[in-house]
Order: structure tokens, then sequence, then C-alpha cells
């Protein structure tokens, strides 16, 4: 329900001002290993970042934090001699990144740099830089400048408050004392355990007396009791019946590293952090920060599914959106998790992945949930999936599956992309191709037909950009962008072949040029019981399309997209009746499908 609501409520730009100063999108001319611009548009309120680790989504989380007034990219990057930091690439770009958000008064999107510069007394600052034309940035016109927007040179950073919670590393000051910490160096306390047993007792005359405790430099906080509403979350994610939880911030366990210590209560026992579940303490982190947050934060979020059962996360899940519901928040989630991600829209899902040419990131954006989960590692899908233009050769695709029965109907799956066959040659085949054992295959229409290009045929020699480009164009009818560093052209070659692969294995086309054309069948106009004018009428008319909406007209009054689709499914039902060779031609399709 939630999810829904949100949808409608981000459903323009207009109604989108709801989420004030929300950030539209965020580019990186030269960051980390992330490919040259590699850009993220942040489409919904709820992004998730998918893919295997090492692909940089907690770089982009750790730049995310950092992009705010008042926040720095250095509190998680920083330069040591272990990991130095190289200052600038070879086109003697710093490490910077440009995001866009509305601004507040004016509602103008203003675009923002943040880079990475020398300075003698920090070795890690960040400023707020003037926009250059190099980065791809429209330099700023002092007819622009709004009080409280911007500056003379540039627009202010986004004010917005942020919430990082890591949940691989956001552990408990026992777990952190217990697992990381030194053995204490006493004749009285020999063992770590002598060491907890001795600081505890502070801990609990805080949580007793609800008041701050000291010994000598170590202080424990009064304790922050969650509310009943917090508490009444916290049950339905886990499953429990806590009747009191709190949270104490205390350094009692090492006096150089602050950390929180738990406490729960349930009707029949109480107990902290040493013996709760780590998705116990991770949920209680979560709840209380992410309910506390102030309208219109920045939540962002590093594996929450951490420690956390299926049903958990689903759960979790429910509590973000209607958090994000209520105080229209911004939330950016890293996971591995496809619970948490299937029933998500394309638009909210990121696909990270190491570019083999390139060898850096690069990023796929409004992936289904269910291709997502090939990224990662998550084969749960075993149906092959055919992909196809638009509804109505979905329509007729899942009518011949049907026909042909339980046991073929079962090994597929039918869909179609929004955007048509553009889409789906630039946007989805590079990413198909990369999988030489993808289960996915596409049936475009029959205009698109063009003779399949066999590689084995191409001589080494000729393995250059500039003929592979012109074989793809004839293949396609388009130009395809394939990525590859600054002067490395090269670096595209092994991604062109395995798309002209990809094309020549799992590539096909229906019969005719258009889905509507497959179907039409003038027995079942003259069968169908209008009037004779209005047969004329239709059949005199020359475009399929236009054919259907007359047909929907004459025969059911309207001519909306529900009628035509009514009258498309009136014509399939017919033309699996008859069976004509454009039916054993899709059938021939899928029986080779079957076979790879």
């Amino acid at each position: 329900m939630s999810l829904d609501i949100i949808k409608r409520m981000f459903i323009s730009d207009t109604q989108r001002n709801i989420f004030q100063q929300f950030i539209e999108y965020i580019r990186f001319p030269y960051y980390k290993n992330f490919s040259e611009d590699m850009k993220i548009n942040f489409t919904f309120p709820i992004t998730f970042l998918v893919g295997q680790n090492g692909t940089g989504k907690s770089s982009l989380l750790q730049a995310l934090y950092g992009a705010p007034d008042g926040q720095k990219v250095s509190d998680y990057w920083f330069n040591t001699k272990l990991d130095p930091i190289v200052d600038t690439n070879a086109d003697g770009k710093r490490h910077c990144f440009v995001y866009s958000f509305l601004t507040p008064i004016t509602k103008t999107s203003a675009e923002v740099l943040r880079s990475r510069i020398l300075n003698g007394e920090d070795p890690d600052f960040w400023e707020s830089a003037r926009p250059q034309a190099r980065l791809g940035m429209q330099l700023f016109n002092q007819n622009w400048q709004r009080q409280g927007e911007s500056s003379k040179t540039r627009w202010n950073l986004i004010k917005k408050k942020v919430h990082y919670l890591d949940f691989r590393y956001e552990i408990s000051a026992f777990d952190k004392y217990f697992y990381f910490g030194e053995e204490p160096n006493s004749s009285k306390l020999k063992t770590k355990q002598d060491f907890l047993r001795k600081m505890s007792p502070y801990i609990k005359r805080a949580h007793i007396v609800n008041l701050p405790t000291k010994f000598y430099n170590r202080k424990c906080a009064a304790p922050i009791v969650l509310t009943e509403e917090e508490l009444l979350i916290t049950n339905d994610i886990l499953g429990k019946r806590y009747v009191r939880g709190e949270i104490l911030k205390h350094n009692m366990y090492d006096v150089k590293v602050s950390g929180f210590s738990i406490i729960l209560k349930t009707d029949f026992s109480e107990y902290s952090e040493a013996f709760a579940g780590s998705g116990e303490t991770a949920i209680v982190k979560i709840v209380h920060e992410v309910f506390n947050a102030s309208d219109y934060s920045l939540i962002l979020l590093d594996e929450p599914e951490t420690s956390l059962h299926p049903g958990a996360q689903n759960k979790l899940i429910n509590f973000l959106l209607e958090q994000i519901k209520l105080k229209k928040l911004q939330m950016v989630v890293s996971t591995h998790s496809p619970h948490i991600i299937e029933k998500m829209p394309k638009e909210a899902i990121k696909v990270f992945y190491i570019d083999e040419s390139t060898g850096r990131t690069s990023v796929v954006e409004n992936i289904p949930s269910e291709e997502a989960f090939f990224y990662i590692g998550d084969y749960r899908n075993s149906k092959k999936n055919i992909i196809v233009e638009d509804n109505l050769a979905k329509m007729i695709v899942e009518a011949v599956l049907k026909q042909m029965g339980d046991a073929v109907n079962n090994l597929f799956e039918v869909k179609f992309h929004p955007g048509g066959e553009s889409v789906i040659k630039n946007t989805y085949i590079p990413v198909y191709s990369k999988d030489e054992v993808s289960k996915t295959f596409v049936l475009f229409d029959g205009d698109q037909r063009r003779d399949h290009v066999d590689i084995e045929q191409i001589l080494e020699v000729d393995k250059t950009v500039s003929h592979l480009n012109s074989l793809i164009r004839k293949q396609t009818g388009e130009e395809i962008n394939f990525k590859h560093d600054s002067g490395r052209p090269e670096q595209q070659i092994p991604q062109m072949l395995s798309y002209l692969t990809y094309y020549k294995t799992k590539v096909d086309y229906l019969p005719c040029n258009i889905p509507e054309e497959v179907i039409w069948d003038e027995y079942v106009l003259s069968a169908s019981g209008i009037l004779k004018e209005e047969k004329a009428t239709i059949l005199a008319n020359t475009n399929y399309k236009t054919k259907y909406a007359l047909f929907a007209a004459a025969l059911f009054g309207e001519s909306d997209a529900e009628a035509i689709k009514k009258a498309h499914q009136y014509f399939i039902k017919r033309w699996l009746q008859t069976t004509p060779s454009t039916y054993l031609e899709i059938v021939a399709i899928i029986n080779r499908i079957k076979e790879i």
C-alpha cells in the first residue's frame, strides 16, 4: 500500500516537489574506480544498489554522505600510506562528483560540484567548486543568483540531514570489544570476560537509574528508551514481544572508542546485546534512527538485511516505505538480498558491475528485479525469459505457450520493456550479452528482421572498432555505445563481439511486420456480426493498428485501449484455432529456444 502511494506522490516533477531538496542525480567525472562520468539517476524516493562485492556500492553511499552542506567525504575515504589517493588522472581531472537538486525557493535544478583539492593543512579536503565546462557543467550565470540559494559563482550545497548506517560494521560495544579488543593488561583482570564483568555494572546503573554514569574517564549516557511505537515496529519486524527497549551510548569497554549497548525486555526475560542476536541489534538501531529522522532527510543504508531472515527483510522494507511516505525521505540502500528488491519498481533498482573491458565500475539503471538477481548471484528463476517489444507481442507469445501445454509454458516467462526495440538494443542486449549462458532471449517484431552476422566468418584483421561498429549498425540499425576508457577504444572490441554473438544465437523475429498483422484474419471480421458498411471501412484501411481500433468501435462501442485489447484477444482466439503458418513459425522459435 505504501509503495503505491509513494509512486503516486512521485509521479511527476511538479508533484515531486513534495520531496524537498531531493538529489536528482549524481555523476562522477573522475572518482575512485568508477567509469568516467558514470551517472546514477534517482527517479524514485528509495533506490536500491545491487551488485557483487567490490563494485563500488559503498563508495556511492559515501559520496552521497559527503554531498550535503556540512558533510565530509573524507569521514570515510581518506589518504594513507597504505592506500594512497592519486589526486588526478591522465586528463588532469581531480576526484570529484557533480549532483543536481531542486532549489527550495525558485525550484531551479541546481548542479553543484564537490572536488577533492590539495590543502597543506588538510590532506583530505573537499570543497564546493565553481562549475567547470570541461566536466559538462553549465557555467554559472550571475543572473541566476538568489538570496539563500547561491553565491556569485555557484549554487549553494544542498541542505539535508544525513543518516548513514553500515550494518556490516554497525556492531555493538560488546561485540567490538569481545571480538576485536585487546586482552586486559592487569593482574586482577586476566580475561576479556573479567573486564566485561567489571565494567558492566556501570552500564547497568545507567539503565536502572535512567541517568548518566561515570568511571574515571569512561562514561555511559542515560539510556534512550524506545517509544511504544518503535517497540511495536521492532516487534513486527522481528516477530518478538518486547515490552521495553533501550540504547545506551558509552565508552566503558574501550575508552578510545564510543559504542552502544542495547537492553531488551520481554515478559519473561531481560538481556543485553551480549545475548541478543545481531539481527535484533541492527533492527533496534535502524528503527530508532529512521523513526526519529527529520522530514526530507537522506537515509543511507549499507546491507541492512545482515542477519535477518527473509520475512524480517520484507517487513523492514515495509517500515522504510511507510517512513518515506510520512516524512518524504530520500533513501539509498545497498543490498545483496533478492527478497528486499523483488517487489520494487525497476526505476528504483541500479545494478553495479565491473566492466571487463575497462576494469571499472559501471551501472545499469531501470532493471526489473528478477533480472537484477543475476548480478547478485541468485539463480532462483530457472525459467527462460523471452523479451518482446510491446504488450500485444507478449499476449501472442503467451497464447502460443499456453496452447503448447503446461510442460512448455512453465519453462518460459514473457516480458516486454516499455520503450520498444531501441531500448532493448541499446540498454538491455549489452547487458544480456555479458553472460555467455544467459537465459534471456529477444523476439523482435518482424519489421526489425535482418540477416545475422556470423562472427566466426569475421577475419582477425577485421576485428577492429570501426569494422565491428559498422556490422552492429547494419545488424541493428542503431549506433550502440560500448564502455571504454578515454583514449582506449579497443576496449570495446570484446563487448562488440559478445553483442554480435548474442544477436546470432538469442535474437529472433515474429512473423510479418508487426504483431497486429500476425493475428489479423479477414474471416474473423466477416464472422463478427458487425455491419457491412463498417466491415468495408475496416477492410479499406491499410493501417493494421487502425483496423483494430475501428473493429473495437464497431463491435464494443469503444476504441480506447481496453476495447482494443479485447479486439486483440478476439482475434488471438480464432488465430489459435486455425493454427496458420504464423502460429507454426512462433512454435518453431520456441522449440529452438527450448534446446539452447
